[in-house]
């Protein structure tokens, strides 16, 4: 279970009556509850479409021919940045 910080926040009371509505009919415990879902939607949303403009971008830019040496050099970049170990027994053959 994650753990849970507590922040006020300030609610129109047309969104606090439907937030209050939801509860009341059981489809979430708490108002707290129904913020946390529909903000952790939104981030899942937001990072979706990241990777859809990432995808498009990608699309978009000049091809490269995938050489064994430009795949090495992708991989080897990869590892970097994540602090991946090279691990010279499994090496990708062409």
């Amino acid at each position: 279970m994650e753990s849970s910080s507590n922040q006020p926040i300030s609610l129109p009371p047309a969104v606090t009556e439907a937030v209050n509505a939801l509860v009341a009919q059981g489809k979430y415990s708490t108002a707290s509850e129904y913020v946390a879902e529909t903000v952790r939607a939104d981030l899942e949303r937001r990072e979706k479409d990241r990777i859809v403009r990432l995808v498009e971008e990608g699309l978009r830019s000049p091809a490269v021919e995938l050489t064994p040496e430009v795949w090495e050099n992708f991989m080897q970049s990869l590892r970097t940045k994540h602090g991946i170990p090279v691990n010279t027994q499994h090496k990708r053959t062409a």
